[in-house]
């Protein structure tokens, strides 16, 4: 907390386990996808200015609208991939995964022929600082 009990935003978000705080990334996601983070204690809410959307690291789908600071936690990124999963099993369509970073982005086309693992290691990277600009 910081002066007269205020708390203070120091760009990580916790995850309540016994482990340190880690960096919180920007996330554009779905409504719903955002509704099943949030509601599971696995990302927050923010209020969406103008330049949060670029700021994203991650986009999931084109209809991307709702931004969340996902935990990098492994049951975060697992949400993320089952719901991907679900999404492409369900539409019997493809989504677009996008990761971005210093100007760059890589873009990830999920449908029913791509392992688990692939989608799982691509996000995880996206969050994680190996995509370097």
């Amino acid at each position: 907390m910081g002066p007269a009990g205020r708390a203070r935003d120091n760009g990580t978000v916790s995850d309540h386990a016994s482990v340190p705080d880690v960096p919180a990334r920007l996330v554009a996601v779905p409504r719903d996808l955002a509704e099943d983070l949030i509601g599971g204690g696995l990302a927050a809410r923010v209020p969406v200015f103008r330049g949060a959307a670029f700021d994203a690291v991650v986009v999931i789908g084109t209809d991307a609208g709702t931004i969340v600071t996902l935990l990098q936690a492994p049951d975060a990124i697992r949400r993320v991939v089952g719901w991907v999963r679900d999404h492409v099993s369900r539409h019997q369509d493809s989504i677009k995964v996008e990761a971005r970073r210093g100007g760059r982005s890589m873009t990830l086309r999920v449908d029913g022929q791509v392992p688990i693992d692939t989608i799982t290691d691509f996000i995880a990277d996206a969050l994680s600082d190996h995509l370097q600009p």
